[in-house]
């Protein structure tokens, strides 16, 4: 059983003598505290706004400005700031900085990447990686692919990398971070999957850790409510500065229950995180191998994060997870015929138990089927920015065909990668794939 009642938390110490003191409230928000008919009610009296007792993210002096500095110390950055925005927050602000320069960005970044890529008028340059041959899963571009695009772009200012991907598969860190170095540029790594690389014994060139700017949405991995991010900067950067670029990213009413809960994480893993971490690797690893012994493919290896876990099961893939879900079993997503599974010390070793029952019970499938090793971008016509800020009309699916695209064309689930973005071509596969998707109406740019 796990006992955390020594730890000490500076937001999270702050609401809770908030919470249990008699105060009069007059201020948002406007439930006032009031617990409701049922346990979900209980977190009301928690949500506070920003009080003299309670600090403020976006200009912090008291126990704000304490966990930050507490953050910084644990993931060893100049310094770390909070986001209850979740990473994307993170994503825009990081990029802030790089508005109408030229990026060198990984093809597989988040849709709030692309995002800010239009926001800002990021003039982008997008390297692809390759595809994994035993898995098909998709690699991260490594640091040769940077090199060749720096040198055919030697003006760009920044790498923009998404390290470790959806499937837990990572890029070398290191190489690319000393690369960034020689040619003092700044490399920025989307690490949302992988905050908890800093726990694992086995740290490596892979941590995403080592880029001098890290975005990691900690409630991925880390025990932290949905929306709790963190954004290191491992250089020296004004506090001012980010923190203003973080307020124009994200809320200006932050949820002081989530940083209560990024910040409590966060002492969680100072105290006991290398242990809780390492331990479960082996179990993770012990269970992988013991699924490979039994004929399934799973994504291992180096370069894979050891606690994701990434079974195959080809076309079968969307009837067995409709059978794992039957049994109250819930992965992180379904696609390119993989099951992912995200897991953290702090499932239940009776629901791991109940894991590795219900998939060895499953039929293994050993192989995944023949694809192409290389991504193939699409073909660009105009600008992001020019594109998305066009005058636009909405489509039918099919009707988008070869059309320019003026949105950022992704499905609302994981892994949340643009299929598409403004200004370039929807393919007439990409537009039969959002007719079978119930996508919706498609907005294309209204051509002269």
């Amino acid at each position: 059983m796990l006992n955390f009642s020594d730890i000490h938390a500076p937001i999270y110490d702050a609401l809770v003598k908030y919470a249990e003191s008699s105060q009069a409230s007059f201020h948002t928000p406007g439930h006032k505290g009031k617990k409701n008919h049922g346990d979900f009610f209980k977190i009301y009296p928690y949500d506070a706004t920003e009080l003299s007792c309670t600090d403020d993210l976006y200009a912090p002096e008291d126990c704000i400005a304490e966990a930050e500095e507490a953050a910084s110390e644990l993931f060893g950055s100049y310094h770390t700031f909070l986001s209850a925005g979740g990473a994307s927050q993170c994503v825009k602000a990081s990029l802030a900085e790089f508005a109408g320069k030229k990026v060198l960005f990984d093809r597989n970044i988040h849709f709030s990447a692309a995002a800010a890529i239009a926001f800002y008028d990021i003039d982008a340059v997008f390297v692809c990686g390759r595809c994994d041959p035993e898995t098909g899963l998709p690699i991260p571009p490594s640091v040769n692919d940077f090199k060749s695009a720096f040198f055919e772009n030697p003006d760009c200012e920044a790498v923009f990398l998404t390290s470790p991907n959806y499937f837990g598969i990572s890029a070398d860190c290191l190489a690319v971070r000393k690369f960034c170095d020689e040619k003092n540029i700044t490399f920025i790594d989307d690490n949302s999957h992988g905050t908890h690389y800093r726990f694992c014994s086995n740290k490596s060139a892979f941590d995403g850790h080592h880029a001098h700017v890290v975005i990691d949405s900690a409630h991925k991995t880390l025990p932290v409510m949905t929306g709790g991010a963190f954004l290191h900067y491992n250089r020296e950067v004004s506090l001012s500065v980010v923190r203003r670029r973080m307020m124009a990213a994200g809320s200006t009413s932050p949820s002081f229950p989530i940083l209560a809960s990024l910040d409590y994480g966060r002492a969680i893993c100072a105290q006991k995180g290398e242990t809780l971490y390492s331990d479960l690797c082996v179990s993770v690893a012990e269970l992988k191998k013991e699924l490979v012994s039994h004929g399934f493919l799973v994504a291992d290896g180096e370069n894979i994060d050891p606690l994701r876990l990434s079974v195959y099961f080809g076309a079968d893939c969307e009837k067995v997870l409709s059978k794992i879900e039957s049994e109250n079993i819930y992965p992180e997503m379904a696609a390119n015929g993989f099951l992912v599974f995200i897991i953290t010390p702090f499932n239940k070793s009776s629901h791991l138990k109940l894991l590795k029952k219900a998939l060895l019970s499953l039929e293994p499938v050993g192989s995944v089927e023949k694809f192409s090793e290389r991504f193939t971008l699409p073909k660009r016509k105009m600008s992001i920015r020019n594109a998305f800020f066009a005058k636009k009309e909405n489509v039918l699916p099919l009707d988008s065909a070869n059309r320019i695209s003026a949105e950022m064309i992704a499905f609302h689930e994981p892994p949340c990668i643009p299929l598409a973005l403004p200004g370039e071509i929807i393919s007439e596969d990409l537009a039969s794939v959002l007719y079978k998707r119930n996508y919706g109406k498609v907005e294309v740019v209204v051509e002269k």
